[in-house]
């Protein structure tokens, strides 16, 4: 066979490769991707349907949002979580319920759980006998938004005491809690920033969790937290702006992002020279108030 022919077949075989696998991988618009039931298509007849958005975070996370059909009657579905990147074309969001696996592949998105037996808890995101399995096509359109759920965020944690319920909708964040003797009224946060993800913990270890909400703005990002008093009541935590701490603000330009690891509140962000900046907070007991104090810093 001649070299010409051979380099014919070669470059042939690398772009089917190419295309098979931008099929099979989250490929970003404008850091967003969006699928939907199939019966999106037939919603001017009055079919229910369920779209799922991912929101790039970075080269390995992507914000999950699910939301259904709500112009008619109340929405089916609602989930919102972080996904992280297992494969080029397999992500997994960890729930307290299942870890949620989304697998894509010649531009459809399919759910599941990453146990069989685990199935059953992609009902527990919706009513009315949905579930999220299901099979969703790759849509390049925008939404229908007359239609669409508009709620920004949501999402609710159980324990066997307290239970926390987190939605933001219109710039309006409710924490609402169950289980406490005091706090009964939902505290309310007007905020143009937008929730991203949120988590409960113990950082401090005293048997009482926390809730921790982060938001972002534009390129920053922030953090809401709650903290429960002996299980009675739940009061917020503060925590200082960067700017306040110099070693700590030093190289800051945003882009940073927030997670609860080994008991801390670690925050990273990017620096110029191409290093991160990480900086761990703990939770301590402060005179009128909770209080995340930084507690380490340090550039890798």
């Amino acid at each position: 066979m001649k070299l010409k022919n051979i380099l014919l077949i070669f470059t042939f075989l690398l772009l089917l490769t190419s295309c098979s696998s931008k099929n099979n991988s989250l490929e970003y618009s404008n850091n967003s991707l969006v699928f939907v039931t199939k019966s999106y298509m037939k919603k001017q007849e009055g079919y229910d349907w369920i779209s799922v958005k991912f929101e790039k975070l970075d080269k390995n996370q992507a914000r999950v949002i699910i939301r259904s059909r709500a112009d008619k009657k109340k929405p089916r579905c609602t989930f919102d979580g972080i996904a992280y990147k297992k494969s080029n074309n397999k992500y997994i969001s960890y729930t307290a319920n299942a870890n949620i696996v989304f697998i894509i592949k010649n531009n459809k998105l399919n759910i599941t759980t990453e146990k069989n037996s685990n199935e059953n808890s992609l009902y527990f995101y919706c009513s009315g006998g949905a579930t999220l399995k299901a099979e969703y096509i790759k849509y390049n359109k925008k939404l229908d938004l007359a239609q669409i759920d508009n709620t920004q965020y949501q999402k609710s944690f159980f324990s066997k005491k307290v239970s926390f319920f987190v939605t933001q909708k219109d710039n309006i964040l409710k924490i609402q809690t169950t289980g406490l003797k005091y706090s009964k009224e939902p505290f309310i946060h007007k905020t143009k920033a937008k929730v991203f993800h949120s988590e409960v913990a113990d950082i401090n270890e005293d048997g009482n969790i926390e809730i921790y909400i982060y938001l972002k703005d534009k390129k920053q990002a922030s953090v809401i937290a709650y903290s429960v008093n002996n299980y009675l009541s739940a009061t917020p935590i503060y925590i200082s702006d960067l700017k306040y701490n110099k070693e700590a603000f030093k190289g800051y330009t945003g882009l940073d992002s927030f997670k609860i690891s080994n008991n801390k509140l670690v925050r990273t962000f990017p620096l110029e020279n191409g290093k991160t900046k990480k900086i761990e907070y703990k939770l301590i007991a402060g005179e009128a108030t909770w209080q995340l104090k930084i507690d380490k810093i340090e550039i890798y």
